[in-house]
């Protein structure tokens, strides 16, 4: 949760820590109410948010001059973080909230659902 890559729209870090809670709860209540007891990421859709955080690295170069664990203390690659603000992520949560798309489900033990 709100680390590199972890979005949530806003630099104040008990915003974003109270999104991602809200967050995990539904998913968790999602689990339950579905009967299931693991989930994961598709991989398209994994690859799909790991390139728009690339991007979104890319436009928020200027905030590397900050150097800490969340940018490798200035030696990870670039486009491997996301410091961005704004919908973004909140629009790629939102859409997997509503189509369970990006989510495979399971049981222990078994692949998807």
């Amino acid at each position: 949760m709100s680390g590199p890559q972890g979005g949530g729209g806003s630099f104040n870090f008990t915003d974003v820590i109270d999104v991602h809670g809200d967050y995990i709860a539904w998913m968790l209540r999602t689990m339950r109410e579905r009967g299931h007891q693991v989930v994961d990421v598709d991989r398209e859709a994994e690859e799909a948010y790991a390139e728009h955080c690339r991007d979104a690295d890319r436009l928020t170069a200027p905030l590397r001059d900050c150097l800490s664990y969340y940018n490798g203390h200035g030696d990870a690659e670039p486009g491997s973080l996301a410091y961005y603000g704004g919908n973004r992520w909140h629009n790629f949560r939102l859409a997997a909230q509503e189509t369970l798309e990006p989510f495979v489900f399971g049981r222990r033990g078994q692949k998807g659902s």
